[in-house]
């Protein structure tokens, strides 16, 4: 990594980041409902959602609680 003199300042170029490898997944006897790519139940969202949003979601996947 080379470091590149703009104006008064040194830039050093972030790192390379090594490719993203998508990982094969197989759904299982068990599961219901497939809500990996559904954002609501991502960390920040499922954890601020009251109580009527937690369950409405379910039931758009015809889960009932």
């Amino acid at each position: 990594m080379t470091p590149v003199r703009a104006s008064s300042r040194t830039v050093v170029p972030p790192p390379s980041r090594p490719a993203v490898t998508t990982i094969a997944t197989t759904t299982v006897a068990e599961c219901v409902a497939e809500v990996t790519d559904d954002v609501r139940f991502t960390g920040g969202r499922f954890v601020r959602a009251s109580r009527r949003e937690l369950s409405a979601w379910p039931a758009e996947y015809g889960l009932r609680l």
